[in-house]
């Protein structure tokens, strides 16, 4: 039985990896155009050599999602704490059910954001299980996804049409769209960071921050992706030197204080330019926000009710542009705050975290917080959480953190 036991294990979790693969493999079959590129063949129809439906990346996420749900619901008491992750999932999607019940939705839908939250996080729950004992093996998976994401864009550079982001062209993109791709990358270069780190490499770790940063910002100026890499980043100089360490600090002091200088010397016009329009967006959502009642409060207004018109995107239908505002008009607040707990958990026993474990943590609330973030980029999400995880199983504080004795 606990032979059998073991091997399910495995066919499971490495169902689950492979299927990670083909929907990263196929991801560049779901690049759409915008306005600017419209008259430019997709990618669907110039490179779909082997004819699979164009959202096969989004299918294999129906496969996913049963698989990781058993290997969690199987193997949960080798976790401290998973339980309490498991509660917080459950209340999610009752709180989903009575959205859609109020609202009149489709349940399908409401639990469309609840399913993009929690299955990468049930990944990362998952990597730390499987290879609780085998730091090596998980080393080469990470190594392994590290190379496939890396081929996978340089095939993206060579072959497909550029990209547009804020009507300025960047580089060619593989993964689904470029905010989704800057994603991806800044992961796969955390991944990296760490990597050389943990070799002590100091000279070549810096040579790799500065070029990785450089080619994200400048590659694609995604600017969410950079700040979450740029978090990671500092988090890895702070631990390299004492110098760095005081320029880490004096930055977390300044930085908030320079924004807030911003807000005071520019007007809100200049601002919400330089924010893309967020701005004006959220004025608009807590204006919306302001004439809830009281169930709306709680539940919000179901599956779609975040999309609006505006002026400051060209009139087209477009969301909040921060996936709190998102959650908190479509599903209320208790499902906002059950979203806001739940990556906390990751680091719920520790009294002092591990600075790289802390600064993923943040990268995803920021990334969430001001963007569409992580949360509801479910095949960027999981090579985030592959590589969080690993960084998890090879900390000091690993045993006391997350395994129980």
């Amino acid at each position: 039985m606990t032979k059998l036991k073991i091997n399910l294990n495995n066919v499971i979790f490495k169902s689950t990896l492979y299927l990670i693969y083909i929907k990263l493999i196929f991801s560049y079959l779901t690049v759409k155009h915008g306005w600017w590129l419209r008259d430019v063949p997709t990618n669907a129809e110039r490179f779909n050599f082997l004819g699979v439906p164009e959202n096969l990346s989004n299918q294999v996420e129906f496969l996913l999602i049963p698989l990781l749900f058993s290997y969690i619901l199987w193997n949960y008491r080798r976790v401290k704490r998973l339980g309490i992750v498991l509660l917080v999932i459950f209340l999610m999607f009752l709180i989903n059910l009575i959205t859609a019940q109020l609202n009149e939705v489709r349940l399908i839908d409401s639990i469309t954001f609840s399913l993009k939250i929690v299955t990468p996080i049930l990944f990362f729950y998952a990597f730390l299980i499987f290879y609780k004992d085998k730091p090596d093996d998980a080393k080469k998976t990470v190594i392994q996804t590290i190379t496939l994401c890396l081929t996978l864009t340089i095939l993206g550079l060579l072959f497909f049409h550029h990209s547009m982001n804020r009507t300025t062209e960047q580089w060619p993109i593989f993964f689904a769209g470029i905010h989704t791709h800057s994603y991806i990358l800044a992961s796969i270069f955390i991944g990296i960071a760490y990597l050389l780190y943990r070799e002590g490499s100091r000279l070549v770790l810096a040579i790799f921050l500065l070029l990785s940063f450089s080619c994200l910002h400048l590659g694609y100026n995604v600017r969410t992706a950079t700040i979450l890499y740029l978090l990671f980043l500092s988090a890895v100089l702070y631990l390299l030197h004492d110098l760095f360490k005081y320029l880490v600090i004096k930055l977390a002091v300044f930085v908030p204080l320079f924004v807030m200088l911003l807000f005071l010397i520019y007007d809100s016009d200049t601002l919400n330019k330089f924010s893309s329009g967020r701005l004006n967006m959220y004025a608009e959502k807590f204006e919306m926000l302001s004439l809830y009642n009281f169930l709306e409060i709680l539940f919000g207004r179901g599956y779609g009710s975040d999309f609006n018109t505006t002026e400051s995107w060209w009139w087209a239908e477009k969301g909040s542009h921060s996936d709190f505002l998102t959650f908190f008009i479509e599903n209320g607040i208790i499902f906002l705050g059950f979203f806001t707990i739940l990556p906390l958990l990751l680091i719920y026993n520790s009294k002092k975290p591990n600075i790289l474990i802390l600064s993923l943590v943040l990268s995803y609330y920021l990334s969430s917080l001001i963007s569409n973030g992580l949360a509801i980029r479910p095949i960027a999400a999981y090579v985030f959480f592959m590589v969080f995880s690993f960084i998890a199983l090879t900390t000091h504080e690993r045993q006391t953190l997350y395994y129980e004795e």
